[in-house]
């Protein structure tokens, strides 16, 4: 289990007027995330077995999260008091990476959009403030092994179109940078 280790629990702000929106929208289980879903060829996996896969991808993955964490500090983040009149976004001093990871196996497109669906619809968990408010799935494909999906699930309170962009573009950039420069 891989922790990253940020700062202690401390209010960063109350929620704005938008977010609260969105928290309102979370709680009337109408809308509940943003999130992106990106290709990404991998071509190591093509020549290990399928039990080594997913070991080999975690490791490169918790360097490439913790690095990301550090780089967009909202991604270390949970609100309080949501049922408060003021919720407050607060640091997490430290986030189980394993929590808010995991692999799904597919074998057709129907299975990707299964995916898909299930994580638009999933709510975060608000009451938990030991987890960030965003999740990664995955996917890894059982007839393209060099193939690996990754979505990122990101609640709308911390994250809009464009923000989700920067996100994902410093993921891809920063898991390139692992996965050339580390075995």
């Amino acid at each position: 289990m891989a922790k990253v280790s940020i700062m202690n629990q401390e209010m960063i702000r109350l929620v704005s007027n938008k977010e609260w929106l969105f928290l309102v929208l979370d709680k009337l289980g109408s809308y509940y995330n943003i999130l992106s879903l990106s290709w990404y060829t991998y071509a190591p996996l093509s020549s290990i077995r399928q039990d080594e896969i997913i070991q080999n991808i975690t490791s490169k993955l918790y360097q490439t999260l913790k690095a990301l964490i550090n780089k967009h500090p909202s991604l270390a983040v949970a609100i309080n008091d949501t049922r408060s009149n003021a919720p407050k976004f607060i640091h997490i001093p430290e986030i189980d990476l394993s929590s808010v990871m995991r692999f799904v196996w597919i074998e057709t497109k129907d299975q990707i959009q299964e995916e898909i669906e299930h994580e638009h619809n999933r709510p975060f968990q608000l009451k938990d403030t030991t987890k960030p408010l965003w999740r990664l799935v995955v996917i890894l494909n059982k007839l393209q092994q060099e193939k690996v999906g990754f979505l990122i699930c990101q609640h709308h309170v911390t994250a809009d179109g464009m923000t989700k962009l920067a996100v994902q573009s410093a993921f891809y950039q920063l898991l390139n940078n692992f996965s050339i420069n580390s075995n």
